[in-house]
């Protein structure tokens, strides 16, 4: 498989995070009730309009990179930043949204924003990474 491909694999990992935390709150925001429905819905409409919106720029990014560009592949160590991000996002689904405490609760939507937003870091980081060789 070219750079290119390898880089586009893991960038559309990087990508399905991002899709999988907004998805998490929805399952949330639908189980939950009222007052931390709101506050799921809230998390991730500012995921969907931040981090989102970036990822999908990343991704453009790399698709109209020529392939001569891209000098190296992704390697163990941006597979395995992408892997933590999907791991937490993981850990984090097989919570009952209302058997946590409050505290947790405001600390696992905490961890939805930042994890969306680290795969879109990593994202970009990996990108320049593949593009210096």
């Amino acid at each position: 498989m070219s750079n290119k491909k390898e880089l586009q694999k893991i960038a559309r990992r990087c990508s399905a995070v991002v899709d999988g935390e907004m998805a998490l709150l929805d399952d949330w925001a639908r189980a939950a009730g009222i007052g931390r429905a709101a506050r799921c819905l809230k998390r991730r409409d500012r995921i969907r309009t931040g981090a989102r919106v970036r990822m999908d720029g990343a991704l453009a990014r790399i698709d109209a990179l020529d392939a001569k560009d891209v000098k190296s592949a992704p390697d163990d160590y941006h597979d395995w930043m992408v892997g933590s991000n999907e791991d937490g996002l993981a850990h984090r689904g097989e919570w009952d949204v209302n058997a946590i405490s409050d505290a947790v609760f405001t600390r696992a939507l905490d961890r939805s924003l930042t994890n969306a937003l680290d795969s879109v870091r990593d994202a970009e980081v990996i990108t320049r990474d593949c593009l210096s060789g």
